[in-house]
């Protein structure tokens, strides 16, 4: 069995997309010369469209068309039937898309409903494995940042005191019950801000990342580390430019998010915050990976989407910047010199 041609239906969001990769990487590896298409959804930027377009192993892009299922039921079964491929491989869960795409006769594919107890990651790898010969399955996410994009980062970084290493912290999450407090980032900054570590604020331009990023400002202001250590760079940055910030980041403090993600694709030290969901599922990533997970364990955890605390989310709250501080200071002396090529 050989494929010349491979679309896939992926996701709509960041992190899950980067899931995908080793899948799409693997798919690469068995099918030399194979050209693979992806449909993908966009969210406000930062969503699945734009993180995949730094997977090199994908050929074309397809944008997900707004509407409802039926329009998008239109363009998948448009795209399938005018591109000529020999296989479609459905990775949600939605049983609609297989049957417009079994609908025009091609060989299906749809990743089966995952059940949590194995990686997110390592799930879409299986559950292809049984279906396909593939070799060299990569264990690792994939996404390539433009060497110019990180250069570019690191010139507009140039002002901070470039004695000192470098600490991300990623202020977002796209449920409230997967949020740190933001008067927990902001002690967190004002911290390693005065342990002798430069702090970047990273998040996209929706108001309560922008809000976070506000009062960890004020607090640094307020303890004497303003934009000389400090600098907000949320709702400033494309994707490109958000993952070339992680890249040249030594520790990203961040939540179960897309940023964990792309941290992960690039082998930045990790300080990963988890409660709702479950870091066996939806953690940090890879072979050679270098992370603190820090869950407080709480019995009513991982509750997903279906919170029972009435919004007090105490799995997170309860997770202490003194132990996110140490955390961070663990990973810092793993590599007693900064890495070179964070540097450029």
């Amino acid at each position: 069995m050989t494929f010349k041609s491979i679309l896939i239906v992926n996701m709509n969001y960041l992190g899950d997309a980067l899931m995908t990769t080793p899948t799409i990487r693997a798919l690469k590896r068995t099918y030399p010369g194979v050209v693979i298409d992806v449909i993908a959804g966009s969210t406000a930027s930062y969503g699945a469209l734009e993180i995949l377009a730094l997977d090199p192993d994908i050929d074309h892009l397809i944008p997900r068309v707004n509407g409802d299922s039926i329009a998008r039921g239109k363009q998948l079964y448009q795209v399938i039937v005018n591109g000529k491929y020999d296989l479609v491989l459905i990775l949600p869960t939605l049983p609609f898309y297989s049957f417009i795409a079994r609908l025009t006769g091609r060989r299906v594919i749809m990743v089966p409903k995952a059940d949590e107890t194995k990686h997110m990651a390592d799930h879409m790898l299986d559950s292809v494995k049984s279906f396909l010969p593939i070799v060299e399955a990569p264990h690792n996410m994939v996404l390539d940042v433009p060497h110019l994009t990180v250069l570019s980062m690191s010139k507009l970084l140039n002002g901070l005191d470039q004695t000192r290493r470098t600490v991300a912290l990623s202020v977002g999450a796209s449920r409230p019950q997967k949020r740190w407090p933001a008067a927990h980032f902001a002690r967190t900054a004002v911290m390693a801000a005065s342990h002798g570590f430069n702090v970047l604020l990273l998040g996209g331009g929706n108001e309560q990342d922008m809000s976070t990023a506000a009062e960890v400002m004020c607090a640094a202001e307020k303890s004497g580390n303003g934009g000389n250590v400090v600098v907000d760079l949320v709702g400033k940055t494309t994707i490109e430019q958000l993952s070339a910030a992680i890249r040249i980041s030594d520790v990203l403090v961040t939540c179960d998010t897309g940023s964990m993600h792309i941290g992960s694709g690039l082998g930045t030290p990790l300080v990963a915050l988890f409660g709702s969901t479950s870091p066996k599922f939806t953690g940090p990533y890879g072979e050679e990976r270098k992370a603190k997970i820090l869950d407080l364990h709480l019995p009513c955890a991982p509750c997903g989407t279906h919170p029972t605390c009435n919004g007090r989310y105490d799995c997170m709250t309860g997770i202490e910047p003194d132990h996110v501080l140490q955390s961070i200071l663990e990973l810092m002396s793993l590599s007693e010199e900064p890495d070179p090529c964070r540097i450029l």
